[in-house]
């Protein structure tokens, strides 16, 4: 959470009313005050700028290779989780289900883990990504390669439409097309209840 956005506070507030536990913190950047409260006691700051930045909708997919290159770089968070998740502030995540169902894999293998979406556009129908609506996972043998190719995949999506796509589509054709490049990955479908959302980033 980023507190410089307006309606940031009220959102996590509800994430406290709604499905957070013991474990969940905030994490806000230095430049922006900590809130005060039970939000600010749940808060940790991240020294430094975090490269977050505020996109309307289209441009969504910048923001997510900003913070996945980020992730995949910084010492501390790099290693700091077994698992990745990007989802949204109104998905419905069962964190008990989604980390007992983790169990199966190996966080130090290269998995890309979600429900599997299938584009219908005539100019790649059929290319298969995973919905950025149920929320996908990147395992920590993963999180490095992926960071290393966001500079890559948000220079053509610059170029070739100004920064704007569907979001999860965009970072599941990045991650595809990387894994021809380096190696190999995992798409293992997911059940989980679809709604739509906006940004979330959780690890665990």
């Amino acid at each position: 959470v980023t507190f410089r956005i307006p309606g940031s506070l009220e959102l996590a507030e509800a994430v406290l009313d709604t499905w957070a536990h013991e474990d969940t913190f905030f994490i806000n950047p230095s430049s922006v005050p900590k809130p005060d409260g039970r939000v600010g006691e749940r808060t940790l700051t991240f020294e430094g700028e975090f490269p977050d930045i505020d996109t309307n909708y289209g441009q969504l997919p910048l923001r997510t290779d900003l913070i996945v290159n980020f992730l995949g770089k910084d010492n501390y968070w790099r290693d700091e989780c077994k698992w990745y998740m990007k989802g949204d502030l109104d998905s419905y995540l069962n964190l008990k289900n989604i980390m007992e169902r983790l169990q199966c894999f190996d966080e130090e293998q290269p998995h890309y883990l979600g429900m599997i979406s299938v584009l219908l556009n005539p100019w790649n129908a059929g290319t298969k990504f995973l919905s950025g609506g149920p929320g996908y996972l990147l395992s920590r043998g993963l999180l490095p390669a992926a960071a290393h190719w966001m500079p890559y995949c948000m220079l053509v999506l610059l170029q070739h439409n100004q920064g704007v796509g569907m979001e999860d589509s965009h970072f599941g054709n990045c991650i595809r097309k990387m894994s021809k490049n380096s190696f190999g990955y995992t798409i293992v479908p997911f059940q989980y209840t679809f709604c739509f959302f906006w940004f979330l980033s959780v690890c665990f």
